[in-house]
């Protein structure tokens, strides 16, 4: 409304005193357009301080001038005749029905113009928020794909260092073991030398582990027995724990650094070569001449509760030794199953790896990218899953072979023993017939 007021006022302060005709002036939009914002307190102050230089002069005669123009034009208007004032009146009427329309259209044309804008702001808004929530979405993604890029790098370091791993493992496990000083000085070359001194080391660290536990024992056995037989000295409990705990860290140390294999190898070895010197001792005794002897004396004398244990006495060295060669020869047996079974089931995996790529490459056609990275990821997966089942069978093979190892080793220890109370009865047997002999005389 004082838009409109202030419109009026300029046409009218225009047309008195300028005397423009209302015809040649802007239009009402035109003039709200200038009036608009800053423009407005401008025409304020030009309608109010800006006049015809005439009317100048009348205002410095009298500050209300716009009543005497007005009585004057109150007067000329009585002098004027009805006709003419019903015509005046009438071209005013059709003069505002024009600018009613005018105005009328202006209004329509600038509501659909402002629907249009709001429209269009509402699509921009729409598309703004849109683009917003992209670009959070996209961030968020990225974020993602950094976050599972930085896990997939990891994974593959780990499983790269754990291929090395086993491919090591696997190198050192094909390697051929030699053991015979003979067959392995007559080859030629530099890498069966360092292959023949390597084994040599393996074989030596584990007959210095097999002497020390043997030692052990033997000291504990001498200990019980109080036995005079030995210069060293008795162990107490926590020498004993000391003892026993660097033996352990020896032994650890020693089953790391070589390939389960070679140690399992030279275990045979060693087994073999004890089992054929301790057949060439009781080839070289006569056991039968000696027990007859010796329960032809038992009757007067005060070892006569050894006649008593004959029931129980224990099997015969060869037959442990048969028992335990026909358990190396089962797990070997039982080793090489598992390892055609190992590449029986890589096979496998390949196949369903291949099988499963090629339901991938059908299904995924039409999106190559996500395609790439699927295949990818699942590639990965699947060599995480067929090293895992290696690494798992081969570490459970692994703690077999070593509890088969120990318990070679406790059978080794008690054919040890064994052979030492043999050896013992041997030299009872000696002082029992040096005694006869000496009563005899």
């Amino acid at each position: 409304m004082a838009d409109r007021n202030l419109v009026k006022e300029l046409k009218r302060w225009a047309t008195e005193e300028f005397y423009l005709p209302p015809d040649i002036l802007p239009n009402d939009s035109n003039l709200k357009t200038l009036c608009a914002g800053t423009g407005k307190s401008i025409w304020k102050y030009i309608i109010q301080h800006v006049f015809h230089q005439r009317n100048v002069r009348i205002m410095r005669g009298n500050l209300q001038w716009y009543k005497v123009i007005q009585d004057k034009e109150l007067v000329q208007t009585k002098g004027q005749s009805e006709a003419a004032k019903r015509k005046e009146l009438q071209m005013k009427i059709e003069q505002l029905k024009g600018e009613i329309s005018h105005l009328d259209s202006q209004i329509s044309g600038t509501e659909e113009q402002l629907a249009t804008q709001e429209q269009y702001v509402s699509q921009t808004w729409a598309q703004m928020e849109d683009s917003q929530s992209r670009e959070l979405f996209l961030q968020a993604f990225r974020r993602r794909c950094t976050l599972n890029c930085n896990l997939l790098s990891d994974d593959v370091q780990k499983i790269s260092s754990h291929c090395q791993v086993l491919e090591q493992m696997e190198q050192s496990v094909e390697t051929e073991v030699l053991f015979d000083d003979d067959s392995s000085s007559s080859r030629a070359g530099d890498d069966l030398h360092s292959q023949t001194v390597a084994v040599a080391q393996v074989l030596r660290d584990l007959k210095e582990l097999s002497e020390d536990r043997v030692n052990f024992y033997q000291s504990l056995q001498e200990s019980e027995l109080k036995t005079q037989h030995s210069a060293t000295k008795n162990l107490t409990r926590e020498q004993r724990m000391a003892v026993f705990q660097y033996w352990l860290s020896t032994a650890e140390k020693v089953l790391g650094s070589y390939p389960p294999s070679h140690i399992l190898s030279a275990l045979q070895y060693m087994a073999a070569r004890e089992q054929r010197e301790i057949q060439e001792k009781v080839a070289s005794l006569d056991v039968t001449r000696d027990a007859a002897a010796l329960q032809f004396r038992y009757e007067s004398n005060h070892l006569l509760d050894i006649s008593t244990e004959e029931s129980n006495e224990l099997p015969p060295v060869k037959t442990l030794l048969e028992a335990a060669w026909d358990e190396v020869q089962q797990s070997l047996v039982e080793l090489s199953q598992t390892r055609s079974r190992v590449l029986q089931l890589k096979n496998l995996l390949q196949d369903r790896r291949k099988e499963a790529e090629e339901e991938m490459s059908g299904i995924f056609d039409d999106l190559h990218n996500e395609t790439m990275a699927f295949r990818s990821a699942f590639e990965v997966e699947l060599q995480c899953v067929m090293q895992a089942a290696a690494r798992d069978h081969i570490r459970d093979r692994c703690i077999q072979l070593d509890q088969h190892a120990r318990n070679r080793q406790e059978a080794l220890r008690s054919l040890c023993s064994q052979w030492q109370s043999i050896l013992e009865f041997r030299e009872l047997v000696a002082l029992r017939q040096e005694q006869l002999r000496g009563l005899i005389k």
